[in-house]
């Protein structure tokens, strides 16, 4: 890794704004990310810079970024995102990129099954997943023994904060759903 690109990593890891992104970027350098999944896009620049960090990361590897987002429709109380424009910005950094719109509960069963050893998922405060209990069951196929997964929250202070789950967790939810379903 250049001098420039540590440079950058060092300042994504432990000085970059908002703080609480630093924990992404953080995961993403230990980890030799090559696969993120957002669900709930925050904003195209912090995206662009988690491809980024995960291509200084693993310089070898190809990396492969999935958002699932309203994009066009979303609320008016969202930064808007226009499909095309994110597309077009992500792409220029080299990854592969796949853009999938619509609401979690209805993109997320079409598209679990490809995203198969994802390495970083995130759950943005975007997503609604906790009034969307069914997505807990596709949540596991998508992940292997080392995949990472944060939950975006909003602090007892007001201000978003990611926040680590486990594995053993989400395979919990999942599968006390899939019981009560039956």
């Amino acid at each position: 890794m250049s001098f420039t690109a540590r440079l950058k990593s060092f300042y994504l890891c432990f000085l970059s704004s908002p703080k609480s992104d630093r924990v992404l970027f953080k995961a993403i350098r230990k980890a030799q990310a090559s696969s993120i999944v957002e669900i709930g896009m925050g904003s195209i620049l912090r995206s662009q810079l988690l491809i980024e960090q995960a291509q200084h990361a693993n310089p070898d590897a190809k990396i492969n970024f999935t958002a699932i987002d309203l994009f066009d429709s979303r609320p008016f109380d969202l930064p808007q995102l226009k499909l095309i424009e994110t597309h077009r910005t992500l792409c220029k950094t080299g990854a592969t990129i796949k853009l999938v719109p619509g609401e979690e509960n209805s993109a997320l069963p079409r598209v679990a099954n490809g995203l198969a050893n994802t390495d970083l998922l995130l759950i943005s405060t975007c997503s609604d997943l906790k009034n969307q209990t069914q997505l807990w069951f596709y949540l596991p196929r998508m992940l292997n023994k080392k995949s990472q997964v944060f939950r975006q929250i909003i602090n007892e202070r007001g201000h978003k904060q990611w926040r680590k789950m486990s594995l053993e967790n989400i395979h919990s939810l999942s599968q006390s759903l899939q019981r009560d379903a039956a």
